[in-house]
């Protein structure tokens, strides 16, 4: 399995895919979907300094309650934009069903 680099995945990308499953593999081999619900952003700022931009947004996924993935990097595959790793973090539970964020910031 090829990860797709997270620099080749826009902001639009992410966007494209609010609604969409995203399977985490679990250690022993199992999987737990996670449901991206919502994305935030992005905010590009410039620095005259170097002319770098840069991008920042977040996106936001919603997962069963009766398992909470601990914050770290996570395995993850979407039918649109392949395998990827990302940084997930817990930020609640609502409804009975965990909340996790992943935030990007990069230059562009």
């Amino acid at each position: 399995m090829d990860l797709v680099p997270l620099d080749q995945i826009p902001f639009s990308a992410f966007a494209e895919q609010v609604g969409a499953v995203f399977a985490v593999a679990l250690p022993g081999g199992d999987t737990m979907e996670l449901s991206l619900t919502s994305v935030s952003g992005p905010q590009v700022s410039g620095n005259p300094g170097n002319g770098k931009t840069f991008e920042s947004f977040s996106v936001f996924f919603q997962g069963p309650g009766s398992q909470c993935l601990g914050q770290g990097m996570w395995l993850m595959r979407n039918q649109h934009l392949g395998s990827i790793e990302l940084f997930i973090v817990p930020i609640g539970n609502d409804g009975g069903r965990f909340q996790y964020q992943a935030a990007f910031n990069r230059i562009r």
